[in-house]
């Protein structure tokens, strides 16, 4: 099983593996992942049922962002590099649906050297994707705030869609 190591500042992933010693029930249940269906990074529908039977580690953030989506990119490389396995698959959804075309997210993969098969990168219209957002938990913008406020925040989640944890980027 996946677990992100939130003691340190500068923690790198870590992979625990599944023991007896090990009980994922210990882990509480935050919340299920919700029904979705957006378009990754090669333009093809892609829906939540892709994602269960297997971890996997989400983040949200935009390609035009010049405060910390840089290096939760960074981070979510460095996981692809660390943890191995091809079954633990990364999930990149965008708060920008407007901007982060499939065009632009396929760029950013390959920036980033995605291994397509691992990782994820996630859009769709506006509406589909702010109703993720709110049903994932996501701290969504007020009428007063910057339209594109998200989380820094990485989701753990297990192979049945339940999400398990979230860790700090940083």
């Amino acid at each position: 099983f996946l677990a992100l190591s939130s003691a340190k500042r500068d923690a790198q992933p870590v992979v625990v593996a599944a023991s007896s010693t090990v009980d994922n029930n210990d882990l509480p249940v935050l919340f299920d992942l919700p029904a979705f269906k957006l378009l990754d990074q090669d333009g093809h529908e892609f829906t939540d049922a892709q994602l269960r039977g297997r971890p996997f580690v989400a983040s949200f953030v935009f390609t035009h962002c010049a405060g910390p989506c840089p290096m939760m990119f960074g981070k979510m490389a460095a996981m692809q590099r660390t943890v191995p396995n091809p079954n633990i698959k990364l999930v990149t959804f965008t708060v920008d649906p407007e901007r982060d075309t499939p065009e632009v997210l396929k760029k950013k993969a390959k920036e980033l050297g995605a291994d397509n098969d691992r990782w994820h990168f996630l859009t769709g219209d506006k509406d589909a994707v702010h109703k993720l957002l709110t049903d994932m938990k996501m701290p969504t913008p007020g009428p007063e705030d910057d339209p594109l406020m998200h989380t820094t925040a990485f989701y753990l989640f297990d192979a049945k869609g339940q999400c398990r944890g979230t860790y700090f980027s940083t």
